[in-house]
This record gives C-alpha cells, structure tokens and sequence, in this order.
C-alpha cells in the first residue's frame, strides 16, 4: 500500500475519530523528548485541557505475499 493509500484509509478516519471525540489533532504530529530531539508521529492527539496526557499514532500497512 502506498503512503498516499496509507493516509487516505487509515490516517484520516483514525484524525478524524478523535476529533469527534473532543481531542485536539495534529497530522503530521511531532513531540520534543527529553534530550530535545524532534519525534515525529501519524498522529498526535491532546485534549487541550492543559493536561499532559498526549496520544501518538503511528500507522504501518503491509501486503502479505
């Protein structure tokens, strides 16, 4: 499955959901860890409440042979 297949099925209704459900989403998403480096996520959901309870995603498709 190509990237663009990736994202069109799985990403989008997967932002989409938690949107929905009242979380604050970024896609593509990226947090800061503790040594400062960048991670970047699918998906990166909050609730925007202040709290620092943070959701990632990262979505994998694979074609079995």
């Amino acid at each position: 499955m190509q990237e663009t297949g990736l994202g069109l099925f799985l990403i989008v209704p997967t932002r989409e959901f938690l949107q929905g459900r009242g979380f604050e989403v970024e896609s593509p998403g990226f947090l800061k860890g503790k040594s400062g480096a960048s991670h970047m996520f699918d998906i990166r959901a909050s609730r925007g409440d202040g709290s620092r309870n943070i959701i990632v995603i990262d979505l994998a498709a694979t074609t079995v042979a």
